[in-house]
């Protein structure tokens, strides 16, 4: 297989297309991985395997999810509705933060499955408060019906991608056990 190098990826890529290139890399380490299973793995070995694959595919997801609401984000920071471009603020603001505290994790100490547990409730906090945020102007009629779905919509999306990727993360820096774990806890995927 012809692996994908840092220098075939570009910051000037469209977001589509490093996101196809992505969707072609998974598929290249899903064919690597099959063909390394044909060997006989430890069992460690392969469980180990197994939570890369599981990181792979958590990042595919988390991309997927941002690439569906794109379109939104523009719109909204494109609208006259001055409650539209503060929601893209606070969007902006929520994955900065979380971006900051990713970066966090992987400084220093390893990271641990409380640290995990701990980051994924704060993605979830994160979310709640803006989902309360929207039905208060719901309630205040200082957004639109139009807009309304589109807005939970990508709260909801961000959600997912924040976990998804705290998920793909997380396969990386513990243990099969403490993954499966994370796996089962509230608000995981």
């Amino acid at each position: 297989a012809t692996f994908l190098k840092s220098e075939d990826v570009s910051w000037g890529d469209s977001y589509d297309e490093a996101y196809r290139r992505t969707k072609k890399l998974e598929g290249e380490l899903l064919a690597f991985a099959i063909r390394v299973q044909a060997q006989p793995l430890e069992q460690q070995e392969s469980e180990r395997l197994q939570q890369f694959l599981n990181g792979v595919r958590h990042a595919v997801h988390s991309a997927k999810s941002l690439r569906d609401i794109r379109h939104n984000l523009t719109e909204f920071e494109d609208s006259p509705v001055h409650e539209l471009n503060r929601y893209v603020d606070h969007f902006r603001a929520v994955m900065t933060g979380f971006f900051g505290e990713l970066f966090r994790l992987g400084s220093g100490v390893a990271p641990t499955f409380r640290d995990f547990a701990e980051m994924l409730d704060r993605v979830h906090d994160w979310h709640d408060r803006l989902h309360k945020e929207v039905f208060e102007d719901i309630d205040s009629s200082r957004i639109g019906p139009g807009e309304i779905s589109s807005l939970l919509n990508v709260n909801r999306e961000i959600l997912n991608s924040n976990v998804a990727l705290l998920m793909a993360i997380q396969e990386f820096h513990l243990e099969p056990s403490e993954s499966l774990a994370i796996g089962q806890l509230p608000g995981a995927i």
